[in-house]
């Protein structure tokens, strides 16, 4: 299970691991055994979520909330973010603490998205542009507009309001 650390400490982890906030590489301090040799990079990216999971103790850890553990000293009570989308890019400074609502304006662009424009749609009914916001799991309208680039506009402020340096414009 993922998440099931609940009996892993920060003193534990830094027994075992090291952390370059810079790269964002764990590397074993310790040999551990079939491929966890004194200083070889720890985990690998999971090729369906493209987190990295390293195996530490019997478990399955996503890397990126045992760095928390290992800078911080305690594991994160929220959602840890990758401020570039980038899910095995764990340098310190792309994670930051986020909750859920922070992390969904984070999101990208759906790939379903056929005006190629986050929060827009064309409405051919009205032959409008259409901005919209998932706001808490629900979409609000945000009016109908005539040109895409005022329908973006009207979704940026409307982000920037709700989720402040969360907010993914793109």
């Amino acid at each position: 299970m993922l998440n099931s650390y609940d009996h892993i400490t920060a003193e534990e982890a830094r027994s075992v691991l090291g952390y370059d906030p810079v790269t964002g590489l764990l590397t074993w301090l310790v040999d551990r055994g079939k491929n966890k040799n004194k200083g070889k990079t720890a985990g690998a990216v999971n090729k369906i979520s493209g987190y990295v999971i390293i195996g530490l103790f019997g478990k399955r850890l996503l890397a990126h909330r045992l760095i928390v553990l290992i800078v911080t000293g305690s594991w994160p009570d929220r959602e840890v973010d990758h401020r570039d989308l980038n899910r095995s890019n764990n340098t310190w400074e792309n994670l930051r603490h986020a909750g859920r609502k922070d992390n969904c304006g984070n999101a990208p662009c759906h790939k379903d998205n056929k005006s190629g424009v986050k929060g827009v749609s064309w409405n051919s009914e009205r032959r409008k542009w259409a901005a919209q916001i998932c706001i808490d799991g629900k979409q609000t309208n945000l009016g109908r507009y005539d040109s895409i680039q005022e329908a973006h506009a009207a979704y940026c402020k409307a982000a920037s309001a709700q989720f402040g340096e969360f907010a993914r414009f793109g």
